[in-house]
């Protein structure tokens, strides 16, 4: 696997997420977000009165665990696999239906 593979498919998922707005002629209300210990969001979607974290990862597998220790809002998780699934309440999202 290529050491650069993560880097390089979250910045196809955000490209995308900015390609979904500026295609409908919007400014697209795209953010980074990262706390004092190192925990991020790599897209957060503000929307109105909604702010939707989305998740990028290159592999084709998701694993089952999550982040313990504190609570997230409905999450996006692309992912280099081929399926589309909820999971604890959850969207895992196909890199190919990321928009």
């Amino acid at each position: 696997m290529h050491p650069l593979r993560g880097a390089i498919f979250e910045s196809f998922v955000v490209s995308e997420c900015l390609k979904l707005f500026l295609h409908h002629g919007e400014r697209a209300p795209l953010y980074f977000w990262r706390d004092s210990n190192g925990i991020e969001v790599d897209v957060l979607l503000d929307i109105g009165v909604n702010r939707v974290p989305v998740e990028a990862k290159a592999g084709e597998t998701v694993a089952a665990g999550g982040r313990p220790g504190y609570a997230v809002p409905r999450t996006v998780l692309v992912y280099g696999g081929d399926e589309w699934y909820e999971r604890r309440g959850h969207d895992v999202r196909p890199w190919w239906a990321c928009t």
